[in-house]
């Protein structure tokens, strides 16, 4: 490939990786406000539709981010050996870091769920 042909690769695939993470975000987002206004209200089967609803896309888009991300620094690799001096700022533990927050805070989500559900006596 030629330079542009990988910058441009890398920029997409940055782009790709940026869209996911926004989606899980959303994603997110909206899990933590329905818990927030409606856990205690939603029934046991309710809240599993829910719960498996949104773990199964927010790990999707995880993966999908975790994947873009893995590709650009495929691409980044390539370019280094064309452009020696080129800097990359994407770096593959910060990939698996990422990768540890997002399904992390899936965790974290869902544990949010069940305090709003459970609440502890003071």
């Amino acid at each position: 490939m030629t330079e542009y042909e990988l910058v441009d690769a890398i920029a997409s695939y940055n782009d790709q990786g940026m869209s996911s993470v926004l989606a899980y975000f959303t994603v997110s987002s909206g899990y933590l406000v329905a818990a927030y206004l409606a856990g205690k209200a939603m029934t046991r089967s309710q809240v599993v539709i829910v719960s498996i609803l949104f773990a199964s896309i927010a790990l999707l888009v995880s993966y999908s981010a975790v994947g873009s991300y893995s590709r650009s620094i495929h691409f980044w690799a390539d370019l280094l050996i064309l452009r020696p001096d080129s800097v990359a700022y994407l770096k593959p533990w910060l990939l698996y870091t990422a990768g540890a927050v997002l399904v992390g805070g899936v965790a974290a989500s869902m544990k949010f769920m069940w305090d709003v559900r459970h609440p502890k006596a003071e």
